[in-house]
């Protein structure tokens, strides 16, 4: 029978990887909904907490700074990035970038660098820490950009997307 902590690894990895998938809109130039914005933020975090699943209280603090520090980074990023709206169908494009793809593909070799350790380590990975307080810089990133596109998309002129 498999334990929680062995599981937990993997749906880290499959979480990060459902986070770059999810960052497909953003170089295809397709309007997403406002809420899509934040999905890949979303996946980041909860692969980031799975990573955390198991450990003592050993490498929590270091998850929190170093999400806080991932804030202000994604927030400059979000407020410098091209977007045109649809308030009306509350639709939103992003000009065609690449860094939420790079963000994203980091955080998923940091999933699967921690994911290779533990497997090496059987079960008790001293990197897992830091692993997670990388993906946790990651996620931190995608949500304080998530946050200034929310943020500039109510106040963005209105263009027909639909």
């Amino acid at each position: 029978m498999l334990s929680a902590l062995s599981l937990a690894h993997p749906l880290s990895l499959l979480l990060a990887l459902v986070g770059a998938w999810s960052t497909r809109f953003e170089f295809t130039r397709v309007a997403v909904s406002l809420w899509r914005v934040f999905l890949p933020a979303l996946a980041m975090l909860l692969c980031a907490l799975a990573m955390l699943l198991g450990l003592s209280t050993r490498g929590k603090e270091l998850w929190l700074l170093a999400l806080l520090a991932g804030l202000p980074f994604g927030a400059a990023r979000g407020f410098s990035l091209k977007l045109r709206t649809d308030h009306a169908a509350r639709l939103l494009r992003v000009s065609p970038v690449k860094d939420g793809l790079w963000i994203v593909l980091a955080a998923t070799a940091l999933a699967t660098v921690n994911l290779a350790a533990t497997m090496a380590h059987g079960g008790a990975s001293p990197v897992s820490p830091l692993c997670a307080s990388g993906v946790a810089m990651c996620a931190g990133a995608l949500a304080g950009r998530a946050i200034a596109l929310r943020l500039r998309a109510r106040s963005a002129v209105h263009l027909d997307l639909v």
